[in-house]
């Protein structure tokens, strides 16, 4: 009579780690910049390039998160932490699996059409290049100078989480479609509003997904929004109002720009979903509702304008 209980609490067991592996081995980021990717494609109707190039946007980002987490040998109080020590002979396997697929994306991918790529628009392939070196800088330079990573700034943790989201997701996926087809873009003010758009958006999910890292932040003396305004200040004085700013000038940018209900709508649906993650945050909640709800929104933004894409066709 024991085995059905036994072998229900070890599915519950492995579907456990599952999720632990999804979110703390980072290969949800992938998911999101994927996501994000036919987000702005769509929007910008454009046709979705072959699989090659998803796989290296989800590789190249796994890889990325990844690099700040190879290595430990001590396990701390951080649960990532604890999950990459616990499993480190097989972090390095993939790890190296992601490198060989990320630099393969970039040779069979990226090299036959770079020069094309760098004279679709020069200004945006300069901007789209200094992505990881931003990217580095945010974890620190190397000895001395590690203390100098834009990391141990109060704003240049989210700000640079920002910039080289919304740089590889709204830039990026053009850039590379335009070089398949030998076509020059021109800076339109369309990318640029999606630029600002992702840059708010993931800059405040930064902000708040430092909270669940507080202790940790506090013990590594870093500089974060949260330690130095405290958790009600940073919610109710600087992210609240943010998200309405964001939610009102999109709005406004829709409607002088003829939106459809319907594209408008699922538009707006993910900065109602921020107010209500911002609303519940007030406690402190489990460290996975950080990596599957505050992380999630980027999912759901993606998600919902692509709905909004498709569905302008038929509403």
């Amino acid at each position: 009579m024991k085995a059905p209980t036994t072998t229900h609490n070890a599915d519950n067991k492995r579907f456990s780690g599952l999720i632990k592996a999804l979110f703390y081995g980072n290969y949800f980021y992938g998911i999101c910049a994927v996501a994000l990717c036919v987000e702005t494609l769509l929007e910008r109707h454009y046709a979705l390039p072959g699989a090659e190039f998803f796989l290296g946007i989800f590789c190249c980002t796994v890889f990325c998160y990844r690099m700040a987490y190879i290595g430990m040998a001590v396990p701390t109080h951080h649960p990532i932490e604890q999950w990459f020590v616990a499993h480190k002979p097989y972090t390095y396997w993939v790890q190296g699996l992601l490198a060989v697929a990320s630099a393969g994306f970039m040779f069979f991918a990226m090299f036959p059409h770079f020069h094309k790529f760098w004279g679709v628009n020069r200004y945006y392939s300069l901007l789209t290049l200094l992505l990881p070196m931003l990217w580095y800088l945010y974890y620190g330079l190397p000895g001395r100078l590690k203390q100098y990573g834009l990391r141990n700034h109060i704003l240049g943790k989210p700000i640079i989480i920002g910039l080289v989201w919304a740089g590889l997701v709204s830039f990026f996926p053009i850039l590379y479609a335009d070089s398949l087809k030998s076509a020059p873009h021109l800076l339109r003010y369309q990318e640029t509003v999606l630029f600002i758009q992702n840059f708010m958006y993931i800059f405040t999910l930064a902000i708040l997904f430092d909270i669940k890292d507080y202790s940790t932040d506090s013990r590594l003396h870093l500089n974060t929004i949260i330690i130095k305004l405290g958790l009600r200040k940073t919610l109710f004085y600087l992210i609240l109002p943010m998200v309405c700013a964001g939610l009102g000038l999109y709005i406004l940018y829709g409607i002088l720009h003829h939106f459809g209900l319907w594209q408008l709508l699922w538009n707006v649906l993910p900065y109602l979903l921020l107010l209500a993650v911002v609303y519940s945050l007030k406690k402190r909640k489990p460290f996975i509702y950080y990596m599957a709800i505050v992380d999630g929104l980027m999912l759901a933004k993606a998600v919902c304008g692509i709905i909004g894409s498709v569905g302008t066709v038929y509403f």
